[in-house]
Formats: C-alpha cells, sequence, structure tokens
C-alpha cells in the first residue's frame, strides 16, 4: 500500500435534468497535508451561519447565501495560496456528444467523473502523487470500474536520452489512486463546498437569462421580484463570486460565454466546459447495455 500524498472531494449537479440544462460536477483537490487545517476552517464559517449542511439546492434565504459567500471567499483565498484547486466540469446535453436516442446519463456521468478525475491528477498536479478520492455517494455509479480504468492511463510512456546514452523508453507514473470511498455529504465539508461549485456552473449556464435579467432589470417586461427567493439568492451569490473573480483576476469569465468558463485551465480555479473530442466521441446510450 502506497502513502496517500493527495486527496480529491466531487460531486454532481443536475446530472439527471432534461434538455437545456448543463450538468456539472465539481472537484477539489490537495494535499492531504493541508486537508484537515481547511476542514476546520470550513466547519467554523457554517457553524457562524448556524448552517449544519451546505446544499446548493437548499439555497432560498439569505442564511444559506451568506455561508455559500463565507465559503466561496475562503475557497479563494486558499486557490490563491496554491494550497487547492477547484475544478468545475460542465456539458451541454444539446451538443452532437449527448443529443442522442435513449442517452444513458447514469452512464454518461460517469464517463464525465473519469474524464475529470484523469485531467486533473494527470496534468494538474505533479507526477508520482498518490490518491484518495472522495465522491459524493451515488450508489449508480460502478467506482471499481472508474478505478479500474483510471489505472489504465495512469501511466506514461517517454522516451529518455543523453548524450551519453542512446535513446530508451521508460514508464512514467504520472499518478497512484488507493482508494475511492464514497461519502456522506452531511459528514464532509470539502464534497458540500464541491457541490457548491458544482451548483454554480451548472446554474450559471442553465440559467445565465434568469441571472442577465436579475442584474440587469427591465420594469416594462418585469423585475427580479417575478423572480423565486431561490433564483434571487443563487443570483447573488454568482454575482460575488464573479466580482471576487474580477478582484483577483483568477481568469474565469462569466458574461462573455453566458456562464462561468476559464480560458486558461492551469488556473486554480477551473470552469471547464466539455467539448465532444473527436466524431465518435458520443455519448452512452441504453440501447448498448
Amino acid at each position: 500500500m502506497r502513502e496517500i500524498t493527495h486527496v480529491a472531494y466531487a460531486d454532481e449537479s443536475n446530472y439527471n435534468a432534461k434538455q437545456g440544462t448543463y450538468p456539472a460536477i465539481a472537484l477539489i483537490s490537495l494535499p492531504l497535508s493541508e486537508a484537515q487545517r481547511i476542514k476546520t476552517d470550513l466547519n467554523a464559517l457554517l457553524q457562524d451561519s448556524e448552517v449544519n449542511e451546505f446544499k446548493w439546492k437548499k439555497m432560498g434565504s439569505a442564511k444559506y447565501r451568506f455561508a455559500a459567500e463565507k465559503m466561496i471567499r475562503y475557497m479563494i483565498e486558499e486557490a490563491q495560496r496554491e494550497t487547492l484547486r477547484i475544478d468545475v466540469l460542465t456539458w451541454d446535453l444539446t451538443d452532437e456528444r449527448h443529443d442522442i436516442p435513449q442517452l444513458d446519463k447514469i452512464a454518461n456521468l460517469q464517463r464525465m467523473y473519469y474524464q475529470l478525475f484523469k485531467h486533473i491528477m494527470k496534468v494538474r498536479w505533479p507526477n508520482d502523487c498518490c490518491w484518495h478520492l472522495f465522491p459524493d455517494q451515488q450508489t449508480a455509479l460502478d467506482w471499481n470500474e472508474v478505478h479500474y480504468y483510471l489505472g489504465t492511463v495512469s501511466t506514461t510512456l517517454k522516451i529518455e536520452s543523453t548524450l551519453d546514452t542512446p535513446l530508451r523508453l521508460a514508464l512514467q507514473n504520472d499518478f497512484f489512486i488507493e482508494n475511492i470511498t464514497e461519502q456522506d455529504s452531511s459528514q464532509e465539508l470539502l464534497v458540500q463546498v464541491a457541490d457548491l461549485f458544482a451548483g454554480m456552473g451548472s446554474y450559471s449556464r442553465t440559467s445565465y437569462d434568469a441571472y442577465e435579467a436579475w442584474i440587469n432589470p427591465m420594469p416594462l417586461f418585469g423585475s427580479q421580484r417575478e423572480m423565486s427567493n431561490a433564483d434571487q439568492e443563487r443570483c447573488k451569490v454568482i454575482e460575488v463570486f464573479d466580482n471576487l473573480c474580477k478582484k483577483h483576476r483568477l481568469g474565469v469569465s462569466l458574461k462573455s460565454n453566458r456562464g462561468l468558463m476559464t480560458y486558461d485551465p492551469n488556473n486554480p480555479i477551473n470552469f471547464w466546459w466539455y467539448v465532444p473530442q473527436h466524431a465518435e466521441d458520443k455519448a452512452p446510450s441504453k440501447s448498448d447495455n
């Protein structure tokens, strides 16, 4: 058994939603040595807000909004210190990959988890990190299968040479996965943070029209008073996050693409829009089974 050096916490939003919705997965990744300190700090923030468990879907009151804003400010500070990464993958259910008969949303979610885990561990962290992954409980997913397929892409064949030696092939260990353990979000603060960022990623694309109407109300055509409390509170959180990203020059765009998106994936807060990689990149169909 290898010694675990890094941990990652994940949750999803709206994966099983109807057309017109943009599902999302958020992954919070960090060195194991930083995890307990950050959890302790987050616990204090939630206790101060009198929130026992944060969930994006509960966002319908100022209490939850204040808790969300505190967590956002804290996580931005930590990301700027490079103690952690926040990566959010969203996808379009109407693109050529997903617009297929009998889309299998569960199987597709599993593939998206695989894509996100693989990319972050292989590209965004140093080689040889040993990971323990903590996704939110999702009984329909086969995490053993995810673990297996991640293992098949955890090494890279390199060509090595020096002035004194001929060319030779060598295997580079990009990452190791020791465990994948589902977590009850009520017991894991960083899964709750992943829920917050997945919710923002999905909502910012799915409901950008509502956000735009809220931030630039036109009285002749209605106003934000017609919006639900949940939509108003979520719009306020998105606005706070957008302003903080601009203030700290984090490279996260909102207005330009009508949804949260990061142009440089090296940035520590990365909103990644999945696009089909090639003509054969198709989502799984229930008819495949």
